[in-house]
């Protein structure tokens, strides 16, 4: 999209993965929170204007703590333009990072790997095995 950056001049990131939109603004005040959600509206109108009425795109917006900006600041419009990332990562990889986190989380390991990366390989450290079903097949892989 070739006005993103004018478009979403107060945003900081844009992440795109698959069929999702990650936008990322950070604001001080409700006037700049208004500025942010304004160039969000303005954005998904630019899109359903580029996709069938079928596939309208929906948003949802949340507030969360981000990372601080590298400056410690916030960007300013007039000399700050939004990275655009591409995410090449599949949906089934990413899903099953979050659900390895959910389930074995809370056993604090330092790594948790996929059975389909350590197959063949030998550790040097083994770790306990957990059964969990993983996508795409919801077979069941181990992860140590």
């Amino acid at each position: 999209m070739a006005n993103c950056a004018l478009i979403l001049s107060s945003h900081t990131g844009v992440y795109i993965w698959n069929d999702s939109i990650l936008l990322v603004a950070h604001f001080c005040d409700h006037r700049e929170k208004k500025t942010v959600l304004r160039e969000q509206y303005d954005f998904k109108v630019a899109i359903g204007k580029r996709v069938p009425r079928a596939n309208y795109p929906y948003a949802i917006i949340v507030q969360g703590k981000a990372f601080p900006l590298p400056d410690g600041g916030v960007a300013k419009s007039a000399k700050f333009k939004p990275q655009i990332v591409v995410l090449k990562s599949s949906s089934w990889a990413m899903a099953n990072c979050f659900h390895i986190e959910s389930k074995l989380g809370g056993k604090k390991a330092l790594w948790y790997l996929d059975s389909r990366i350590t197959q063949g390989v030998k550790l040097k450290n083994k770790q306990r095995r957990y059964s969990l079903r993983l996508l795409p097949s919801k077979k069941k892989r181990y992860v140590q």
